[in-house]
């Protein structure tokens, strides 16, 4: 049951992801990473995604407008490559701070308003995603509820 579940959750985010002209990509990992069998750690997972990518942006944004590039910037990439890996075992949140910043690196050339597209893109792919697992959560639980209440077993 709980397998179907997470296909269709990412199969529902893909289709948002490209009817929406959101990177469907962004929007099924999104949901596929904080779905979970309880809904206050989903939601919670899913707040911590957020801020985790919301912080990372914020530092990039700060690290690519003050740290020109050349070797100290390359010096501080692979600092940041060694945290997304270090702090993958404290907190996903923290991993996904390091793993935008290490992301957003690529941005340095780009210009205003694409960079501005790109960020409101993976803020928005992510969002759509929590909120994609939130829903496919409540529905099967309120599923769940109702097959329990009418007396029978629900399937798994």
């Amino acid at each position: 049951g709980y397998a179907l579940i997470v296909a269709a959750v990412l199969v529902i985010g893909s289709w948002i992801g490209q009817s929406s002209r959101t990177d469907p990509t962004i929007v099924a990992a999104g949901a596929f990473f904080v779905i979970g069998f309880d809904l206050r750690k989903t939601f919670v997972g899913g707040v911590a995604r957020l801020i985790g990518i919301l912080a990372g942006i914020v530092l990039a944004t700060l690290l690519l407008s003050q740290v020109p590039a050349g070797p100290l910037f390359q010096i501080i990439m692979v600092a940041v490559a060694f945290l997304v890996f270090a702090a993958a075992p404290i907190h996903p949140s923290f991993l996904l701070l390091f793993l935008t910043v290490f992301l957003a690196s690529g941005w340095r050339d780009l210009e205003a308003e694409v960079l501005e597209l790109t960020i409101f893109e993976k803020v928005t792919g992510e969002i759509v995603g929590v909120g994609v697992a939130l829903v496919a959560l409540v529905l099967l639980q309120t599923w769940g509820n109702r097959n329990l209440s009418n007396g029978s077993q629900p399937s798994s």
